[in-house]
């Protein structure tokens, strides 16, 4: 069919609206691309992001920390009446303390050899005597400063392999103190998180090499949170991937007012880093390593 001359003009027209709104489209999706690389090189400090698995905290709510709930035994329960039999009550004692030893060793294979999904993961820690922790952007208010010196000085106490240390060059952990939108556009898995870590290996896969964690300045967040988030998210990073439910007093479960570095928290370090347990070790490993050698 031949156009006629009244026809061309706008045929033309119509091509040029086209060219301009699919020259719109792609522009607007460069210009994205390059404002989303440009927020994860700054905050990542470096030029591409590293590939790793992703650690998400426990969510709690703006305004409070969850509590985690307990059942108490009522003292008078707890009783022994004279009429007790001594060989029945020692036969308690023993396995009191073998369900305790079996809750400690259940607690750690939940946080060594699995990660934040569930994901069967090898056991990794840091392998060098220093690991040395730097603020790389943002400021930390009060309460995370302090919580974060107490967490250095806490893991220290119990740690004879490795001594965590504050520093303003060298950096094995990178932390971030970023407003709450920054942290949720670096949360590749699109949850809405307070938190994350992530950590790189050696080649082994089990040699901790760096890690990075994220945490949200939101002013939302009231003081008992924001030093759980400090001690939760450097707790992940220095080799305890999990979560669990086991001991609901312990910094890997869910957030709780009152943190005072429980025994199962103490043991869980001295589990990883003094025990001589192998890295790489999957859960079965784990579980024959401490029948031999119960922790202490």
């Amino acid at each position: 069919m031949i156009l006629t001359n009244n026809e061309k003009p706008k045929s033309s027209k119509a091509l040029i609206v086209v060219a301009i709104i699919v020259a719109a489209f792609v522009a607007f999706i460069l210009i994205w691309g390059v404002y989303r690389s440009s927020v994860i090189i700054r905050a990542l400090g470096r030029s591409e992001r590293i590939s790793t698995t992703p650690t998400i905290s426990p969510k709690a709510t703006k305004s409070q920390v969850k509590t985690a709930k307990k059942s108490v035994v009522s003292s008078d329960e707890n009783e022994s009446t004279d009429s007790a039999d001594p060989a029945q009550t020692g036969e308690n004692q023993n396995n009191t303390t073998d369900n305790s030893l079996n809750d400690q060793i259940n607690f750690f294979v939940d946080i060594t050899t699995k990660d934040t999904k569930g994901h069967v993961a090898g056991v990794t820690r840091w392998v060098k005597p220093t690991i040395n922790i730097r603020i790389f952007e943002g400021q930390p208010t009060a309460t995370q400063q302090s919580c974060l010196s107490s967490l250095i000085s806490d893991f220290n106490s119990q740690s004879s392999t490795a001594k965590m240390a504050m520093s303003n060059s060298e950096a094995d952990i990178r932390m971030f103190f970023l407003p709450d939108d920054e942290v949720q556009q670096l949360h590749i898995d699109g949850e809405d998180v307070d938190g994350f870590h992530e950590s790189t290996t050696a080649d082994d896969g089990c040699s901790r090499l760096e890690s990075r964690v994220i945490i949200s300045n939101d002013p939302g967040n009231v003081e008992a949170f924001q030093c759980y988030l400090v001690r939760h998210e450097l707790s992940h990073a220095m080799g305890f991937w999990g979560h669990s439910d086991v001991f609901s007093q312990s910094i890997m479960s869910y957030a709780r007012p009152g943190y005072d570095f429980p025994e199962v928290d103490k043991k869980a370090i001295r589990m990883l880093y003094n025990s001589g347990l192998p890295t790489c070790s999957r859960e079965a490993q784990v579980r024959e390593f401490f029948a031999a050698h119960p922790p202490s």
